[in-house]
């Protein structure tokens, strides 16, 4: 018996091919979008098993914003963070943590539709890795960078001169 899944993904291919993915493991997508408030609306009015969510939805909310609300309405869904960033304090600083239970899954680690359906069984049993953003524990050297670290990373990624970035950060 499959699950009953609301997708959130603003790039139309992924989008297109998660839903094709879910429906062969027997996953009815229920709803799938590329804007947080058409899920989010939907979730209040319908009852769903789990959501796979983009963490990086461009402007407005974020998926871990979204995640967040989602939890509070029903906290029985489950919640798999699909993303392509090894960390997500790397989008944006401060992010809200997200709720207990969710999986955090990268797409460059998704080899197999498996692993999605592993994840989403995960979530949906509230055994998804947790640490302080409810993300796997990783070994990962960026783990243990501040977040104004962090920050000068991504100012450093989008082509900022030192002038600028201290300008930025009113060094």
């Amino acid at each position: 018996m499959g699950f009953r899944v609301g997708l959130v993904e603003d790039d139309d291919f992924t989008r297109s091919m998660l839903v094709s993915s879910l429906s062969s493991l027997g996953h009815s997508v229920q709803v799938e979008c590329s804007e947080p408030r058409v899920l989010l609306e939907y979730v209040k009015a319908n009852d769903l098993d789990a959501v796979v969510l983009d963490l990086h939805l461009g402007k407005g909310p974020t998926g871990a914003d979204l995640a967040v609300v989602i939890h509070r309405l029903k906290p029985h869904i489950g919640i798999v963070m699909l993303t392509s960033y090894e960390e997500p304090r790397l989008l944006r600083a401060n992010l809200p943590g997200l709720p207990s239970g969710t999986v955090y899954l990268r797409k460059g680690e998704v080899s197999s539709v498996e692993i999605l359906n592993q994840g989403l069984t995960d979530s949906l049993m509230k055994i998804g890795p947790s640490s302080r953003l409810g993300v796997e524990a990783r070994s990962s050297q960026l783990e243990q960078l501040s977040d104004s670290q962090l920050e000068i990373m991504r100012l450093i990624s989008q082509g900022l001169s030192n002038s600028e970035i201290a300008k930025r950060r009113f060094i």
